[in-house]
Order: structure tokens, then C-alpha cells, then sequence
């Protein structure tokens, strides 16, 4: 059995310099992979040669050009985040869009609770994704804000981007006066709102986040300095 890596990011090569060490035990084949700083990544295959040929897991593909290419599996690496910050998160960044399109079907169909569902919304976003979302950044890469303006961490910069669109859908309906021109403003802002919320939460989480440059680590840089986003 042979176990392919190579470490630092999805680049195309693979290594075999520090290779894993393999065992057998009866009819289980393991090995172990060497571990990596927070938001380092690792790509590896298994190779099982056999009398027959060589099987490789995951299997080799064909791109739409039809160039061949090794399949790989990519781990991330982070640190552990407590559970007591972790699941608060989650379930209130959970509760943020399901409150938050519970507004937007309000405002759609002008039931009067849309207001309070959209403050809500807001109320849940501020503590799941700008309070606990630092503080589960922090713990898992060492910072607590990676997106604009101090990186380009996708993530982050998406909790930014939902979090503003519901401060200002609340600003509105606080200073709307209840007029009907106001009043459809406010639906509309509160409509838009939940429509960049769920806009937002297609994109893919952890796209473009925290990663260690392995050429700055090779040239001697701390682990946590060696971190970016965005790439």
C-alpha cells in the first residue's frame, strides 16, 4: 500500500518525501497522516497495488476537456472550538434566516408581524453572526475578523454583507412613519432583505477562507502569521 500526500493547498503536485508509515493487520490496511497547523489543508490518495494493476482511491476522472487527472481528498485542518461557542452559533445563525424569511413572507403578504420578525432577524444575526461568529473564528485560526477590511475571508465578509441589509431594513421601519407610502417602503427594504439573506447562504460556507501559506512557513513564519484569506 502506498499513500500519496502533499501538503499546502490544492496545488497540482504530490510528494512522497516524509511519506506515512503503513501497517497491516490482518485484513486491515492503516496509516496515518502527519497533522498540520490551523488552517493548513492536506491532499491524499491511496494506492493498493495489486498482481493485477494499481487501484487508486479516489479513482482518477476525465475533466470536460478531456484531460485525465488524479482524483484527491483534501483535509482542513483547525483548531477545536468549544461546543458551548459552537452550537450557540449555529442554531442562532438557524434561527436568523428561519425568523428572517418569516419576515419577508410577512412583509410580502403586509401582515403587521413582519416588524417584529424583522427586528428579530436582526437580533439573532448581531449575536450569531457578530459576536459568537469572531469568537468561532478565533478559536478555530487565531482571528477574529478575517473580512473586509482586514482580509477576504468569504465567510465572513458574507455574515457582513446579511448583517448590514437587515440594519438597514430596521433603520427604515424605525423611522417609518405609519403612512401607507412608509409602510410599503418598509415591506419592500424588509422583502429585499431576506432576499440577499438567502442569495447569501447559497454561496458555499468556508469558500475562500483561512489558509496557511506554506512558502512563508518553509521560510520560517509562525503558523498563526502565516495565515491568509481570500485565496
Amino acid at each position: 500500500m502506498a499513500l500519496v500526500s502533499g501538503a499546502g493547498g490544492t496545488g497540482s503536485g504530490t510528494s512522497d518525501d516524509g511519506a506515512p508509515a503503513g501497517s497491516v493487520d490482518a485484513d486491515t490496511l492503516t496509516a496515518s497522516l502527519p497533522a498540520q497547523p490551523a488552517a493548513g489543508k492536506l491532499e491524499y490518495r491511496v494506492e493498493l497495488e495489486t498482481p493485477a494493476d494499481v487501484v487508486r482511491i479516489p479513482g482518477d476522472y476525465t475533466d470536460a476537456a478531456g484531460a485525465d487527472g488524479d482524483e484527491t481528498v483534501i483535509l482542513r485542518y483547525k483548531n477545536p472550538v468549544p461546543a458551548g461557542v459552537l452550537i450557540p452559533h449555529v442554531l442562532f445563525m438557524f434561527f436568523a434566516i428561519l425568523v428572517g424569511v418569516r419576515s419577508g413572507l410577512a412583509a410580502a403578504v403586509g401582515r403587521a408581524e413582519y416588524r417584529r420578525y424583522a427586528w428579530t432577524a436582526l437580533g439573532l444575526m448581531t449575536v450569531a453572526g457578530m459576536i459568537l461568529g469572531p469568537i468561532v473564528q478565533k478559536h478555530a485560526f487565531g482571528k477574529f475578523w478575517t473580512g473586509w477590511p482586514n482580509g477576504y475571508d468569504l465567510t465572513d465578509n458574507k455574515t457582513l454583507i446579511m448583517w448590514l441589509v437587515w440594519v438597514v431594513a430596521c433603520a427604515v421601519l424605525g423611522l417609518a412613519r405609519k403612512t401607507r407610502a412608509r409602510e410599503r417602503a418598509g415591506r419592500g427594504v424588509v422583502a429585499i432583505a431576506t432576499l440577499v439573506m438567502l442569495a447569501v447562504y447559497l454561496v458555499p460556507h468556508s469558500l475562500r477562507g483561512s489558509e496557511l501559506d506554506y512558502s512563508r512557513l518553509d521560510q520560517g513564519t509562525e503558523p498563526a502569521e502565516a495565515i491568509e484569506t481570500g485565496r
